[in-house]
């Protein structure tokens, strides 16, 4: 049975303590958490953080340009957001391209990261889907623009760690 919150606080103090015993420098950072895995074993996981997302267009994109995406997790569940400019080749076609993860994923259904995405300004309503892509463990954006200009959009999608 996982520790509660009171349990892991109380078992971050006493490893604290026990850093400061061994002489070593600081205390274990803020941006971690301990979970228990409930065999008297814990592990760490990182809080939060930014990534630069590499980028696989796959259809109807002559360029997509990504700005230092965030994310945050929380156990296994990871949540991304950040903003990225779409140049289509076409309007009102089917456009496509893939973002990696900040934290790697088995993922083996396209069910196990959803969010979606969305533009501002003069192309107000643009909106597309973001999908887990199982073969290569990526983020798979899909959209239809409404125009063939460079247009700016924000996204934000959650995962599983698996």
């Amino acid at each position: 049975m996982p520790k509660s919150n009171a349990e892991l606080g109380a078992e971050i103090e006493r490893l604290n303590d026990i850093v400061r015993r061994l002489g070593l420098d600081g205390e274990i950072p803020a941006r971690t958490i301990l979970q228990s895995n409930g065999l008297g074993g814990a592990k760490w996981y990182e809080l939060s953080g930014t990534y630069t997302p590499t980028i696989v267009l796959e259809a109807n994109a002559a360029a997509v340009t990504v700005s230092t995406a965030y994310y945050l997790r929380v156990g296994n569940v990871v949540a991304v957001f950040g903003r990225l400019e779409m140049d289509p080749t076409l309007a009102a076609t089917s456009t496509l391209f893939t973002l990696s993860l900040p934290i790697a994923s088995a993922l083996t259904s396209i069910t196990q990261l959803a969010g979606g995405f969305w533009s501002g300004g003069t192309a107000t309503g643009n909106a597309g889907e973001i999908r887990g892509n199982d073969v290569d463990d990526t983020a798979r954006f899909s959209i239809n623009p409404v125009g063939a200009a460079n247009v700016a959009y924000y996204y934000s999608y959650g995962y599983r760690v698996i």
